[in-house]
């Protein structure tokens, strides 16, 4: 074996290693370099960490956080965090990436003692519960806020003799929208 084929890999491998030149680093470093760039929004400046989103569930909650994580709903950022409240019952949250916006709420595990304002000109949750129990003669299993096409709602679940019902209130105004009964 000659010397010049022993020495060429020799100085290859020597220059991989004093190069600093790792190749799994760039290969993941190429590979989400590439793929930051399809994140449909820019605005990395304000609210949109994951501190500030936390933040804003623990206070419309008043509970703490268990879980939080990035998704994309149609290609649009979301924080979805998951909470509990004081008395152990379980949120889901999301919210805009962009601005902290509240986007849904889903609330699965009672008691439902509680009262979330979701800002703007939205009626409370305690009003909304109020005006489905009081239309049923029921009490909640569980609860949905977010917004269905052009207007937001509270959706309701609750047990009647006949079965589940479901209650949509305009989350605005207040006024039943529609019931489903189910034998």
């Amino acid at each position: 074996m000659t010397t010049e084929k022993v020495c060429l890999p020799v100085i290859l491998i020597m220059i991989f290693v004093f190069s600093g030149t790792n190749i799994k680093e760039n290969y993941l470093q190429n590979k989400y370099n590439k793929t930051s760039y399809n994140f449909p929004y820019i605005n990395h400046i304000k609210n949109t960490d994951i501190k500030s989103a936390i933040d804003e569930v623990i206070r419309l909650t008043g509970g703490n956080v268990t879980k939080a994580e990035m998704k994309f709903k149609k290609d649009i950022p979301v924080w979805i965090i998951e909470a509990t409240g004081k008395d152990n019952n379980t949120f889901k949250v999301e919210l805009s990436c962009n601005d902290n916006t509240l986007l849904r709420i889903d609330a699965d595990e009672g008691p439902f003692n509680y009262d979330i304002d979701p800002g703007k000109n939205f009626i409370t949750f305690s009003e909304s519960k109020k005006i489905a129990e009081e239309y049923t003669g029921q009490n909640t299993l569980k609860w949905r806020f977010f917004k269905n096409r052009n207007n937001w709602e509270y959706n309701f679940w609750l047990f009647l003799k006949s079965g589940k019902a479901q209650i949509r209130i305009n989350a605005e105004t207040g006024e039943i929208i529609s019931s489903k009964k189910k034998k």
